[in-house]
């Protein structure tokens, strides 16, 4: 009788998929980090849009943390996991740790993008006031969805319009990092924008998301 603990003659050799698994993980790694990285960098632009960091956007931040222990190797990821231990150490967030964690969110906001240089179209350093102020927003908002901005807009007294007209005071641009831009293909927003302008017609300020979003965070709710 052929002894169970010793392998068949010719019986395939069952393959080690723990070791392939760990091949796998290994060799996907850099990809994996560099998706969390983009991943946190979207979740910060959403958190900083209001100006500050409540109690569930703390908890939702320690909780990705958590789930994603393995990559945290490389900035910003390994010194935001350095922010939460300093915060988990009593399990109260006070007033410094919780402007510490916005101050570093809004460092790491803007993501891999860069502005590019547009001569003559975007206001330099725009004072950007809200209340009863039009704002029409156009391209793909890179610090987080177009309808989270308008609403915060709307929070500070401002109205918000689907299209340019004489009344408008800003038109906010995102994706500020697009080949379109660049090279000049404005969208008919923009266009039209620059038209009324030209000539005169409206003092509308075409403003970087960048520096909407600043102004954001330095103006608070009238609600």
């Amino acid at each position: 009788m052929r002894s169970l603990s010793k392998p068949m003659r010719g019986r395939k050799k069952v393959p080690d998929y723990d070791k392939d698994k760990d091949l796998f993980y290994l060799y996907n790694y850099p990809l994996q980090v560099q998706k969390a990285i983009q991943e946190v960098q979207g979740v910060a632009g959403i958190i900083v849009y209001d100006g500050e960091v409540s109690d569930e956007e703390v908890t939702f931040l320690s909780q990705w943390l958590q789930k994603h222990e393995g990559l945290m190797t490389k900035y910003p990821l390994k010194e935001l996991k350095a922010i939460f231990l300093e915060i988990s150490k009593d399990g109260i967030v006070t007033a410094a740790e919780r402007k510490k964690l916005f101050q570093f969110l809004s460092t790491i906001a803007s993501g891999s993008k860069s502005d590019p240089v547009i001569d003559g179209i975007f206001a330099n350093n725009p004072k950007v006031a809200f209340k009863n102020r039009i704002f029409v927003l156009t391209g793909e908002m890179e610090f987080g969805p177009r309808e989270r901005a308008e609403e915060e807009v709307r929070k500070r007294g401002g109205v918000v319009s689907n299209s340019c007209s004489l009344k408008t005071n800003y038109l906010v641009v995102g994706n500020l990092g697009s080949e379109a831009y660049k090279y000049s293909r404005f969208g008919t927003k923009i266009e039209k924008a620059l038209s009324m302008r030209e000539q005169k017609k409206s003092e509308i300020q075409i403003v970087r998301e960048r520096d909407f979003v600043g102004a954001v965070t330095r103006v608070g709710s009238v609600r």
